[in-house]
């Protein structure tokens, strides 16, 4: 990708991608790790649904396929995450939101 933009415009698109890699972290992982609960799935297959995405995203293709992986290797469960650390969990409509954890084992 950066071959074809150019120094000045991959420098310029480098704040950018941040920022959208960013909003499918807080947005998009969120709803794949709660999909593949909702269908009883482990935390490999929302990885593997959140890998289709970044695979076909330039702002996740512009870091190389080897930084893609070892990122999505190391998400956890934003829920149980969230449980661990004391945060409130992530919710996408805040009146929706969940006043404690749920999640077994946590």
């Amino acid at each position: 990708m950066a071959a074809v933009m150019g120094p000045v415009l991959t420098w310029l698109a480098r704040p950018w991608h941040a920022h959208m890699r960013a909003i499918d972290l807080h947005v998009l992982w969120p709803v794949c790790a709660r999909e593949a609960d909702a269908r009883s799935l482990d935390l490999d297959c929302a990885k593997a649904a959140f890998a289709q995405h970044c695979f076909h995203d330039p702002a996740w293709l512009a870091l190389g396929d080897e930084e893609i992986i070892r990122r999505i290797d190391a998400l956890e469960h934003p829920v149980r995450r969230s449980c661990q650390t004391g945060q409130a969990p992530v919710a996408l409509n805040p009146a929706r939101a969940p006043d404690r954890c749920d999640v077994e084992g946590v």
